[in-house]
């Protein structure tokens, strides 16, 4: 497999878009000094999600586990951009939480409440979702994308594929007329918005 180094320092992102990059290429990124998998899901069960995400980031403690709601993400670019972002702002000593696990959750959603990011973007039942591995242990990353691809059925590399439905359902939610803008500049919009995030303390 081969691995995709991502510069992500303009606004436009990767010069490929997400459906482009062949499927055996897709999932394993380099950003900085971290290995990259992304992983989709089609349709997640019924079972405890809190339970299986501990689950698997128990398996490789040096692995960063985060599962997000496949609805809440514009595409393999801006899912990249945000990883960069909050790489980028973790060296810079700016974190809006404990763990990068969340702060990447939190930028997604772009919230600086983390029971919001949680209830908004985090995994829901019966929905698609993306398990995001980060770890600058390529062997590591490697191993878990394994175990964690063989433990579902239903994967495939569309998941986060963007569509007309997805971007008025975020334009809706941010309270934006998708008829005036075109992809790039929603994108854009969205790690813009991600960028601003603001720690708050109690």
């Amino acid at each position: 497999m081969s691995v995709k180094d991502i510069d992500l320092n303009n606004k436009k992102g990767p010069t490929l878009l997400e459906n482009n990059i062949p499927a055996e290429d897709r999932s394993l990124y380099r950003i900085g000094t971290f290995y990259v998998a992304i992983i989709e899901i089609t349709h997640l069960g019924s079972e405890n999600l809190h339970e299986l995400i501990t689950k698997f980031r128990a398996f490789s403690p040096d692995v960063l586990v985060q599962g997000i709601d496949a609805s809440y993400v514009f595409g393999v670019n801006h899912l990249l951009r945000v990883l960069q972002l909050t790489v980028e702002s973790w060296k810079r000593g700016i974190k809006l939480s404990k763990i990068m696990e969340t702060d990447i959750l939190m930028r997604l959603c772009c919230t600086s409440q983390i029971s919001k990011a949680i209830k908004v973007g985090g995994l829901k039942n019966d929905s698609a979702a993306c398990f995001i591995l980060m770890s600058e242990n390529l062997d590591s990353i490697l191993k878990i994308k394994k175990y964690i691809e063989g433990y579902f059925n239903e994967i495939h590399v569309s998941v986060l594929r963007i569509g007309k439905n997805k971007m008025a359902r975020l334009c809706s939610e941010f309270g934006i007329t998708h008829k005036k803008m075109d992809r790039i500049f929603f994108e854009n919009y969205l790690v813009e918005k991600a960028a601003l995030v603001k720690f708050q303390s109690k």
